[in-house]
Protein backbone atom coordinates (compact mmCIF):
# COMPACT_ATOMS: atom_id res chain seq x y z
CA UNK A 1 0.00 0.00 0.00
CA UNK A 2 2.53 2.35 0.80
CA UNK A 3 4.63 1.55 -2.07
CA UNK A 4 1.31 2.42 -4.36
CA UNK A 5 1.15 5.44 -2.48
CA UNK A 6 4.72 6.58 -3.18
CA UNK A 7 4.55 5.63 -6.36
CA UNK A 8 1.05 8.06 -7.27
CA UNK A 9 2.98 10.55 -5.65
CA UNK A 10 5.78 10.33 -8.12
CA UNK A 11 3.06 9.96 -11.14
CA UNK A 12 1.51 12.99 -9.60
CA UNK A 13 4.33 15.04 -9.29
CA UNK A 14 5.47 14.18 -12.98
CA UNK A 15 2.41 15.15 -14.31
CA UNK A 16 2.11 18.34 -12.37
CA UNK A 17 5.64 19.52 -13.62
CA UNK A 18 4.79 18.30 -17.18
CA UNK A 19 2.05 20.62 -17.16
CA UNK A 20 3.72 23.59 -15.20
CA UNK A 21 6.18 23.10 -18.11
CA UNK A 22 4.00 23.07 -21.13
CA UNK A 23 2.43 26.03 -19.71
CA UNK A 24 5.23 28.05 -19.58
CA UNK A 25 6.56 26.88 -22.81
CA UNK A 26 2.70 28.49 -24.23
CA UNK A 27 3.09 31.16 -22.28
CA UNK A 28 6.48 31.52 -23.45
CA UNK A 29 4.67 32.09 -26.88
CA UNK A 30 1.98 34.50 -25.72
CA UNK A 31 4.27 36.72 -23.81
CA UNK A 32 6.33 37.12 -26.79
CA UNK A 33 3.64 37.73 -29.06
CA UNK A 34 1.95 40.23 -26.31
CA UNK A 35 5.42 42.33 -25.76
CA UNK A 36 6.35 42.45 -29.76
CA UNK A 37 3.29 44.61 -29.88
CA UNK A 38 4.85 47.06 -27.60
CA UNK A 39 8.30 46.74 -29.34
CA UNK A 40 9.70 44.66 -26.61
CA UNK A 41 12.34 42.18 -27.35
CA UNK A 42 12.70 38.65 -27.48
CA UNK A 43 15.51 38.66 -24.56
CA UNK A 44 13.40 41.22 -22.38
CA UNK A 45 10.45 38.79 -22.93
CA UNK A 46 12.29 35.07 -22.08
CA UNK A 47 13.67 37.54 -18.96
CA UNK A 48 9.88 38.46 -17.94
CA UNK A 49 8.53 34.79 -18.23
CA UNK A 50 11.70 33.62 -16.17
CA UNK A 51 10.88 35.69 -13.49
CA UNK A 52 6.95 34.53 -13.54
CA UNK A 53 7.72 31.06 -13.77
CA UNK A 54 6.87 29.98 -10.07
CA UNK A 55 8.45 25.95 -10.39
CA UNK A 56 11.92 26.36 -9.16
CA UNK A 57 13.46 23.26 -11.08
CA UNK A 58 11.72 25.01 -14.41
CA UNK A 59 12.70 28.42 -13.77
CA UNK A 60 16.41 27.39 -13.14
CA UNK A 61 16.49 25.33 -16.57
CA UNK A 62 14.95 28.25 -18.23
CA UNK A 63 17.22 30.24 -17.02
CA UNK A 64 20.16 28.02 -18.19
CA UNK A 65 18.95 28.00 -21.10
CA UNK A 66 18.21 31.74 -21.44
CA UNK A 67 22.04 32.62 -20.05
CA UNK A 68 23.20 30.15 -23.05
CA UNK A 69 21.26 31.41 -26.00
CA UNK A 70 22.58 35.06 -24.49
CA UNK A 71 26.15 33.59 -24.79
CA UNK A 72 25.74 31.81 -28.24
CA UNK A 73 24.48 35.72 -29.50
CA UNK A 74 27.01 36.92 -28.20
CA UNK A 75 29.61 34.75 -29.56
CA UNK A 76 27.72 34.95 -33.16
CA UNK A 77 28.22 38.87 -32.59
CA UNK A 78 31.71 38.31 -32.35
CA UNK A 79 32.09 36.69 -35.61
CA UNK A 80 29.85 38.80 -37.17
CA UNK A 81 31.70 41.68 -36.23
CA UNK A 82 35.17 40.14 -37.10
CA UNK A 83 33.92 39.00 -40.38
CA UNK A 84 32.76 42.47 -40.99
CA UNK A 85 36.33 43.76 -40.08
CA UNK A 86 37.87 41.41 -41.90
CA UNK A 87 35.92 42.09 -45.08
CA UNK A 88 36.29 46.17 -44.81
CA UNK A 89 39.56 45.68 -43.78
CA UNK A 90 42.03 46.58 -47.53
CA UNK A 91 45.87 47.14 -47.07
CA UNK A 92 47.01 49.36 -48.88
CA UNK A 93 49.50 49.14 -51.40
CA UNK A 94 50.75 52.58 -51.58
CA UNK A 95 54.61 52.57 -50.03
CA UNK A 96 55.95 54.53 -47.36
CA UNK A 97 59.12 56.99 -46.70
CA UNK A 98 61.63 54.76 -44.84
CA UNK A 99 64.31 57.09 -46.08
CA UNK A 100 66.03 59.60 -43.78
CA UNK A 101 64.85 62.94 -44.18
CA UNK A 102 66.89 64.87 -47.56
CA UNK A 103 67.80 61.60 -48.71
CA UNK A 104 69.94 61.93 -51.83
CA UNK A 105 67.99 60.76 -54.66
CA UNK A 106 68.01 57.30 -56.16
CA UNK A 107 67.96 56.91 -60.00
CA UNK A 108 67.77 59.92 -61.51
CA UNK A 109 66.61 63.40 -59.94
CA UNK A 110 63.03 64.12 -60.50
CA UNK A 111 62.27 66.74 -57.84
CA UNK A 112 60.74 70.41 -58.98
CA UNK A 113 58.28 71.30 -61.27
CA UNK A 114 57.29 69.96 -64.63
CA UNK A 115 54.51 70.08 -67.25
CA UNK A 116 53.04 68.20 -69.72
CA UNK A 117 49.39 66.42 -69.62
CA UNK A 118 47.42 63.44 -68.91
CA UNK A 119 45.20 61.23 -70.95
CA UNK A 120 42.15 59.11 -69.63
CA UNK A 121 40.43 56.76 -71.50
CA UNK A 122 37.39 58.07 -72.53
CA UNK A 123 38.26 62.10 -71.47
CA UNK A 124 39.83 64.53 -73.29
CA UNK A 125 43.39 65.29 -73.36
CA UNK A 126 44.15 67.77 -70.56
CA UNK A 127 47.47 70.03 -70.10
CA UNK A 128 48.71 69.72 -66.55
CA UNK A 129 51.78 70.99 -64.61
CA UNK A 130 52.84 68.98 -61.81
CA UNK A 131 55.14 68.92 -58.62
CA UNK A 132 57.18 65.69 -57.78
CA UNK A 133 58.88 65.32 -54.43
CA UNK A 134 61.93 62.81 -54.23
CA UNK A 135 63.35 61.69 -51.07
CA UNK A 136 65.58 58.83 -51.70
CA UNK A 137 63.81 55.88 -53.83
CA UNK A 138 60.15 57.58 -52.17
CA UNK A 139 58.31 59.45 -54.37
CA UNK A 140 55.10 61.97 -54.53
CA UNK A 141 53.73 63.41 -58.03
CA UNK A 142 50.85 65.87 -57.49
CA UNK A 143 49.32 67.27 -60.85
CA UNK A 144 47.25 70.16 -61.53
CA UNK A 145 44.43 67.73 -63.27
CA UNK A 146 40.77 67.71 -62.54
CA UNK A 147 39.75 64.52 -63.48
CA UNK A 148 38.00 61.95 -61.42
CA UNK A 149 42.33 60.68 -60.77
CA UNK A 150 45.66 61.27 -62.01
CA UNK A 151 45.45 64.06 -59.21
CA UNK A 152 48.37 62.38 -57.05
CA UNK A 153 50.59 59.25 -57.34
CA UNK A 154 52.62 58.01 -54.20
CA UNK A 155 55.80 55.67 -54.94
CA UNK A 156 59.32 54.41 -55.55
CA UNK A 157 61.79 54.87 -58.46
CA UNK A 158 64.63 52.27 -59.13
CA UNK A 159 68.25 53.54 -59.89
CA UNK A 160 67.31 52.93 -63.60
CA UNK A 161 65.00 55.58 -63.50
CA UNK A 162 61.82 52.30 -63.50
CA UNK A 163 58.94 54.28 -61.23
CA UNK A 164 56.09 52.23 -59.79
CA UNK A 165 53.61 54.20 -58.30
CA UNK A 166 49.76 54.55 -57.39
CA UNK A 167 46.70 56.88 -58.21
CA UNK A 168 45.47 58.01 -54.21
CA UNK A 169 42.42 58.24 -55.91
CA UNK A 170 41.40 54.53 -56.98
CA UNK A 171 44.27 52.57 -55.96
CA UNK A 172 45.66 51.86 -59.31
CA UNK A 173 49.23 51.00 -60.01
CA UNK A 174 50.80 53.49 -62.89
CA UNK A 175 54.99 52.78 -64.05
CA UNK A 176 57.05 53.56 -66.54
CA UNK A 177 56.67 50.60 -68.36
CA UNK A 178 57.52 52.11 -72.49
CA UNK A 179 60.43 54.33 -70.86
CA UNK A 180 62.51 55.15 -67.66
CA UNK A 181 62.35 58.49 -66.06
CA UNK A 182 64.98 60.59 -66.56
CA UNK A 183 66.10 64.23 -65.45
CA UNK A 184 63.54 65.28 -68.33
CA UNK A 185 61.10 63.26 -68.83
CA UNK A 186 58.50 61.21 -67.37
CA UNK A 187 56.04 58.48 -68.71
CA UNK A 188 53.64 56.95 -66.29
CA UNK A 189 51.09 54.39 -67.20
CA UNK A 190 48.27 52.29 -66.33
CA UNK A 191 46.36 49.63 -68.14
CA UNK A 192 42.89 49.63 -68.37
CA UNK A 193 39.84 47.89 -69.67
CA UNK A 194 40.64 44.93 -68.69
CA UNK A 195 38.03 42.79 -69.29
CA UNK A 196 36.90 44.31 -72.41
CA UNK A 197 39.85 44.50 -74.21
CA UNK A 198 42.58 42.53 -72.21
CA UNK A 199 45.22 45.33 -71.06
CA UNK A 200 45.15 47.06 -74.49
CA UNK A 201 43.94 50.75 -73.52
CA UNK A 202 46.45 52.54 -71.27
CA UNK A 203 45.69 55.61 -69.28
CA UNK A 204 48.71 58.06 -69.49
CA UNK A 205 50.88 60.87 -67.55
CA UNK A 206 53.36 62.77 -69.63
CA UNK A 207 55.30 64.83 -67.89
CA UNK A 208 58.39 67.17 -69.20
CA UNK A 209 60.56 70.07 -68.40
Amino acid sequence: MEKTLIHQSIQTSVVAITAAALLSFFSFFDISNSYAADNISHKDAMSILIQETTIPDIQEEMNQNFIMERQGETVLDSFSNATKKKKTTKKSKTPKDTNQPDSQPVGPDIRGGWSGYIDLIGKEKESVTATVYQNGNYVVITTSSHQKYGQKFIGNIKENGFILAYDQRTGEDWTTHSGPATKKRIDLYDYVNIAKHGYRDLDRLHLER
